[in-house]
Formats: structure tokens, sequence, C-alpha cells
């Protein structure tokens, strides 16, 4: 799928969170549309968060996400406004951090 291949959970930091990874040279607006990567997110968020707490029940419940635009790759911004939306809507307080490489 998009996401599978787009945002992935990469593993855990030091304290436990969840960290995942978008990939942004693997973004092709022509072939998905931006609701299936979204849907796709969701999964993977939801996947990484339990991950977590079976690891260890005890976690903060944040995560660290990368924002990775490799090899002169581009933000796609209507992406990015609803990655944003997402994340703010469904998942308050739980960004412990985000970077973009």
């Amino acid at each position: 799928t998009a996401a599978a291949r787009l945002f992935t959970h990469r593993g855990f930091d030091h304290a436990g969170r969840a960290v995942f990874l978008y990939h942004g040279s693997r973004f092709a607006p022509k072939k998905w549309s931006a609701d299936a990567v979204m849907l796709g997110v969701v999964h993977t968020l939801e996947a990484g968060f339990a991950a977590a707490d079976a690891r260890d029940p005890d976690n903060d419940g944040t995560a660290v996400i990368i924002l990775y635009l490799d090899r002169g790759s581009k933000l796609d911004m209507d992406l990015a406004k609803r990655f944003g939306r997402t994340i703010g809507a469904h998942y308050p307080g739980r960004a412990h951090k985000a970077l973009i490489y």
C-alpha cells in the first residue's frame, strides 16, 4: 500500500517512544490519493503506539516523527496539512518530537 512504503514504524528511541519515518521521495501524488495515504498513516501510528505499549506499558505514550525529504523530494503541502490535522485531532499531545531532514 501507499503508506507501507511512505510512512513506517522504524522502532523505538532510548525512552521507549515509537519512532516513525515519512520517506518523502516515495510519495507519488499521481498514483496515491491523500485520503489513502492518511488511512495508512493512521494504521501505522496505531500499530506503532500498540507496539510501544506492549514493549513498555509505562512509556509516556508519545512518538518521534521524522520527515525525511531525500534527493530533493518536495513535501506535498496538502498532504502535510492533512498529516498535521490528523495528528492534532486524533493524537493530541502524542508527538514528542518532529524532525525534518
